[in-house]
């Protein structure tokens, strides 16, 4: 380096203080660039004077050559590299507090939906055990179980503690899940015969049948209802779409049934009697019924005959003896 005066050596102790101390890198940057500026042209100014105090010596000296190490350096060669490097060091500290204030921002608002889960089961629990003791049971296991299925797979930490607060054994809802899993027809079997059943056990095995696409229960009750004659052929229509399709042809009508068959009512004597007797002023409804019953319903040992012998014996009715008398007369 050149000759440093007193005004030079203040200004660069002024800058090395102002590079230890700030944390502006945009300000470290363009010091460090003035500092490097004022060294390159010292040495610049350096290497002139060399320059010249050399020509001096070889006019005094002609016969002299200078010999291979005494050629100048390539100073700005040196700067542009020094320079180079500051800056890629300038860069990667700048990414590495970018990153840092980011991870600290992602973790603040981690720490901060944290406590908002805490606090929010803190008030899901006060409330939980204010409303529980006048809430219906059977609402209680259909929260339970929509909570379960849920969380099972997604938050399982979550079920204990809110287990707990609903009163239930979350351990016995485990095995009722390993037990049916997705087995759609042992589901099926178990809601059909509810009694045999717990309450709660049922709630989840409905959720879980609805989720299959194959909730038929609302149907098979609707075919027993009409069986039974407690509801009419439209309510019946009504009740079992989309599983049981009616379509009413000039060649009759043809029923579309994707329930299975062990699942449908039983058409058993009894109930073929009784409605046969409830009916025996109607023939032209009692037709319909057989016509649907035959087809819907799962038919004990012998009802086969039983049922043709029905439809035979109301087609006669149909037609009485006044009727035919009446046909008679026109025809003369």
């Amino acid at each position: 380096m050149g000759r440093i005066t007193k005004y030079s050596d203040l200004a660069l102790k002024a800058a090395a203080e102002m590079l230890e101390s700030s944390r502006n890198q945009s300000l470290k940057a363009s010091v460090i660039k003035t500092v490097l500026g004022y060294d390159l042209r010292q040495r610049e100014l350096a290497v002139s004077n060399k320059g010249e105090r050399r020509k001096r010596a070889e006019r005094k000296e002609p016969g002299k050559s200078r010999s291979e190490d005494q050629k100048p350096p390539s100073a700005a060669n040196s700067l542009d590299k020094d320079w180079s490097d500051l800056k890629a060091e300038l860069e990667k500290e700048a990414k590495l507090e970018r990153d840092l204030k980011e991870a600290k921002r992602e973790a603040a608002m981690a720490l901060k939906t944290v406590a908002q889960l805490e606090e929010y089961f803190k008030v899901t629990h006060q409330l939980i055990k204010r409303v529980a003791p006048s809430a219906p049971a059977e609402k209680w296991s259909d929260c339970a179980a929509e909570s379960f299925e849920k969380l099972k797979s997604t938050a399982p930490e979550l079920l204990p503690h809110l287990f707990e607060s609903m009163g239930f054994n979350l351990e016995e809802w485990y095995s009722w899940d390993s037990e049916y899993g997705q087995n759609s027809d042992l589901i099926l079997g178990a809601l059909l015969c509810p009694e045999k059943h717990e309450p709660k056990k049922l709630s989840l095995l409905r959720l879980k049948l609805a989720a299959m696409n194959r909730d038929y229960i609302a149907a098979i009750n609707a075919v027993r209802d009409y069986r039974d004659l407690r509801i009419d052929l439209n309510k019946l229509k009504k009740l079992t779409s989309p599983h049981i399709i009616f379509l009413d042809l000039d060649s009759g009508l043809r029923i579309k049934n994707v329930i299975p068959e062990k699942f449908m009512p039983r058409l058993t004597e009894a109930a073929l009697r009784d409605a046969s007797a409830t009916m025996q002023n109607d023939p032209s409804e009692k037709l319909k019924w057989l016509e649907v019953v035959r087809e819907l319903l799962k038919a004990d040992s012998g009802i086969d005959l039983l049922l043709l012998m029905e439809q035979s014996a109301t087609l006669a009715q149909q037609t009485s003896p006044v009727e035919i008398l009446d046909d008679n007369k026109r025809l003369r």
